[in-house]
């Protein structure tokens, strides 16, 4: 498996159509974070947030705004993804809505960052994060809702597409579990339950994850990156930064650029 393009969290206008009548030697996949209509089984159908299709090489593939600006995040790989797909029980052309879409999300940002890097062995590791991204949609799927209070899974999943959107000014958790009508404490439950991490975990990993997109692009000094990504100081961003990768931001950007050019 080859992947030729691939974005996490990507935009388009609410006037937005693409319509493919031959896919190519490429399989498509698309993960809808927005309402919109996706072309499957011959006709265009209304997809809420959550849906997953691939469509297999050499068929029609579509994808049109329904009202609203599309998000969305997608691939184009090269290869014979059959016997992969089979393996985790997923069939092109069929729209899929898997319990738990966030994580897809992550996969696909660090495929992204990989392709973006271009430092040795980014080619094979973005697509060993794509093939992550498909063994837990074929997790997701065979894992169903969540055991418990399952009525209250939808409106987590929400709550969580909002948290990582507005990954700069996430809303506080105490706004959405009186949303919910939860305790701060039953929220923070539940959300761990359902997704395996807290929300301020998550948000550290969304923020680390464009920090290192950020830091990629050389115009742009440490200070601006700490704004971009929502922080009150450049030191909390550094700090936290440094948390989860091990370096600071600084040392990051240097060992990761210079790899990059020297390849």
């Amino acid at each position: 498996m080859k992947i030729t393009k691939l974005r996490a969290r990507w935009p388009e206008p609410d006037t937005f159509s693409l319509f493919r009548p031959d896919t190519g030697e490429e399989t498509i996949f698309v993960h809808m974070l927005s309402p919109a209509q996706l072309w499957a089984g011959g006709q265009w159908v209304d997809v809420t947030p959550g849906a997953c299709l691939f469509s297999a090489p050499h068929t029609e593939q579509g994808i049109r705004a329904a009202g609203c600006p599309i998000f969305h995040d997608w691939f184009h790989a090269e290869g014979d993804l059959s016997p992969l797909l089979e393996k985790y029980g997923i069939r092109c052309g069929e729209i899929y809505y898997p319990p738990d879409d966030g994580i897809l999300t992550h996969d696909i940002e660090r495929a992204e960052l990989e392709n973006l890097t271009d430092a040795p062995f980014s080619g094979e590791l973005c697509a060993l994060r794509v093939q992550s991204g498909i063994a837990h949609l074929g997790q997701a799927l065979l894992r169903g809702t969540p055991r418990e209070s399952p009525y209250l899974y939808p409106a987590f999943t929400e709550a969580r597409k909002r948290i990582l959107l507005r990954y700069d000014h996430p809303p506080k958790v105490e706004e959405m579990a009186a949303e919910l009508s939860l305790s701060p404490s039953r929220f923070y439950k539940l959300y761990h339950t359902y997704f395996g991490i807290s929300p301020a975990k998550d948000i550290r990993l969304t923020r680390t994850e464009h920090a290192c997109r950020l830091l990629l692009q050389p115009d742009l000094t440490v200070e601006r990156v700490s704004e971009q990504l929502g922080y009150s100081s450049v030191f909390l961003f550094i700090r936290a930064f440094r948390d989860e990768t091990g370096q600071t931001p600084g040392a990051w950007r240097r060992s990761h650029l210079a790899a990059s050019a020297v390849k």
